[in-house]
């Protein structure tokens, strides 16, 4: 494969970058580049450098991991992306976003009770810094998709709603702007799983689709849609 990027890098001696994670996706060759290795994690950023930095300088590198995916592995290396996550937050045991990444692999897996206890146990007021609507509900979001991993449609549905409501408070505007939300994405699981209610479930991804920007998640939800509602023809 040709990494036009890393050729670039390479071009003007850049061994090192610090990327911003919300806008991250220019970097995502680099994490399968055999040039550059994932070497650090953290809130909001990662760090990679050349291979030949982390040789001479003996660093751990991260090769199962891609905090660009949800949930955040490289395809077919689930299991591994959770031993290198769980070695990161030992090294590093304040960071509230990977402690949130490490309940998605568990979600992946089925482990959904360790994801339910891991989630009970984590102060999310660190995440997404001070803006207490959007931490609150971004933990609703995650406490929903737990129950509805173990199939507590009621409180799931609690949690989703508590989710809508937050995501309407005026309080999520910053500088002129709203930040989107899976909630949709969400409600039409429950409406799938627990109402059995294609039709809404149709609907509200749907609209969750209106929203997505990430080609590649475009296509898996596009994929989803198509089903539904094939087998709302039927």
């Amino acid at each position: 494969p040709i990494f036009p990027l890393a050729a670039l890098l390479s071009k003007y001696k850049t061994d090192i970058i610090v990327a911003d994670l919300q806008n991250g996706q220019s970097f995502a060759p680099l994490l399968y580049s055999p040039s550059w290795s994932l070497v650090f994690i953290t809130d909001g950023f990662m760090v990679l450098t050349t291979s030949d930095i982390t040789s001479k300088q003996n660093l751990i590198t991260y090769h199962s991991l891609d905090p660009l995916r949800i949930p955040p592995a490289k395809p077919g290396q689930i299991k591994e992306a959770e031993k290198e996550l769980r070695s990161i937050i030992r090294s590093s045991p304040t960071s509230t976003e990977n402690t949130v990444r490490l309940i998605e692999l568990l979600l992946a897996q089925g482990k959904n009770s360790d994801a339910k206890n891991l989630l009970a146990k984590t102060d999310l007021s660190g995440f997404y810094g001070a803006r207490t609507p959007v931490i609150e509900m971004e933990n609703a979001i995650l406490k929903a998709r737990i129950l509805l991993a173990n199939n507590e449609c009621t409180l799931a549905y609690e949690s989703l709603r508590k989710a809508i409501s937050l995501r309407n408070n005026k309080l999520l505007l910053f500088q002129g702007m709203t930040l989107p939300s899976p909630v949709d994405l969400y409600l039409s699981q429950y409406y799938e799983q627990c109402e059995k209610d294609l039709i809404k479930a149709s609907a509200y991804l749907r609209q969750y689709l209106t929203e997505v920007s990430n080609p590649r998640e475009r296509l898996r939800v596009e994929q989803k849609l198509r089903m539904i509602n094939n087998s709302i023809s039927r």
